[in-house]
């Protein structure tokens, strides 16, 4: 469990470090596909399997965010 904690600190941490980088609307697309990862993390370590409710939940929120990113993209390009 410590060592999943750990694994998951350096992840967020290399998340907020990019950043430094790259404007927050180039990072969305990573930022949502932690979902997916600890969705498939929670199966593997705990067995769980989210309900439909969740996964709905998971989708809106995924989809709201590539809907901003991409919308940012036709705005850049339009600039």
């Amino acid at each position: 469990m410590c060592t999943l904690g750990v694994w998951a600190w350096a992840g967020h941490d290399l998340l907020t470090r990019a950043h430094g980088f790259a404007p927050a609307n180039t990072l969305m697309p990573y930022t949502y596909s932690f979902l997916i990862f600890l969705t498939i993390e929670s199966y593997l370590v705990f067995a769980d399997i989210p309900d439909s409710m969740t996964l709905t939940g998971a989708g809106i929120i995924m989809l709201s965010g590539l809907i901003i990113w991409k919308r940012a993209q036709i705005r850049q390009s339009d600039t």
